[in-house]
């Protein structure tokens, strides 16, 4: 199903729709606000170079295939709360400028948010990497929260900058991480983690 290029002039509910085949929403412009939340994606999705204009939600929808969001930009708050990542996922150069929401997302793939935008307050409290995660080069200019996120394969946070408080509170690090050249600004929670 594809609707690359479209524009949503007003409100997109998509809420609980399934998309059998691969869904693709590239260069789709989405006015008002939209809401994939419990939606089903059974083979992957596009939405490279989308752009929400106000709210967004996807939370709990589960997106069976390969993911991409590149270059996407959310202009205003975006949510994707217990939303269940089964393939490959990509986020790299999206642009948040609104609180963003991760929290208890399951991400069971490769996933990519290198170079991605963070402008306000961001969390992914409670949220599972089961596969190599990357956050290379990736800006957090707001507050930022991983407490009790799950790193099961590597973590990288390369040349990523925190510009005020990021907690990694009883976050779980099972394989090897990096945060070589990260810049905190802020304060890090729980002191001296970063750097062991």
């Amino acid at each position: 199903m594809s609707f690359d290029g479209a524009t949503f002039c007003e409100g997109a509910w998509f809420r609980r729709l399934v998309f059998s085949g691969h869904a693709s929403f590239e260069d789709t412009t989405f006015s008002g606000g939209t809401s994939f939340d419990v939606a089903t994606f059974s083979n992957g999705g596009s939405f490279d170079r989308a752009t929400f204009c106000d709210l967004s939600w996807f939370d709990r929808a589960t997106f069976m295939g390969n993911l991409s969001f590149y270059t996407t930009m959310f202009a205003f708050d975006a949510s994707f709360s217990r939303a269940t990542f089964a393939g490959v996922t990509s986020f790299r150069q999206a642009t948040f400028s609104g609180d963003t929401s991760f929290e208890n997302a399951t991400f069971s793939r490769g996933t990519y948010f290198n170079r991605a935008r963070f402008a306000r307050n961001t969390s992914f409290r409670g949220a599972t990497f089961s596969d190599p995660i990357s956050f290379c080069e990736t800006r957090f200019s707001g507050s930022s929260s991983f407490r009790e996120t799950t790193f099961s394969k590597m973590a990288s946070f390369s040349r990523a900058s925190f510009s005020l408080a990021v907690s990694f509170e009883e976050a779980t690090f099972s394989a090897r991480r990096w945060f070589n050249d990260v810049k905190f600004l802020g304060s890090v929670y729980p002191s001296g983690l970063a750097l062991e």
